[in-house]
């Protein structure tokens, strides 16, 4: 039996397009294709809210120890603009 995941890593960008456009032609496709960006985008979204707060969490304590909390107001400054260009970019779907 063939593993899947294996034969993922034979197909080129230029493949995956070919098979975009195919899937593109249809209404139904169009639909799928906007739906499973939405899903995945949510499921990234929500990985990358968790990895956040384990940071705050671990950071946290720590700057509570600190009588400047300049350093957190960067790092979170830094977090907040990583997760609106995160937000923003472009997916390969191109769909928010």
């Amino acid at each position: 039996m063939t593993d899947i995941n294996q034969n993922a890593f034979d197909f080129e960008d230029e493949d995956f397009e070919v098979i975009r456009q195919a899937v593109l032609e249809t209404e139904r496709g169009r639909w799928f294709l906007a739906e499973y960006a939405v899903r995945n985008r949510k499921s990234e979204t929500t990985s990358l809210l968790a990895a956040i707060a384990k940071l705050e969490k671990a950071i946290g304590s720590e700057l509570q120890h600190e009588t400047n909390s300049t350093i957190g107001n960067q790092i979170s400054q830094k977090i907040v603009r990583r997760v609106k260009y995160f937000d923003q970019s472009n997916t390969f779907f191109g769909r928010k």
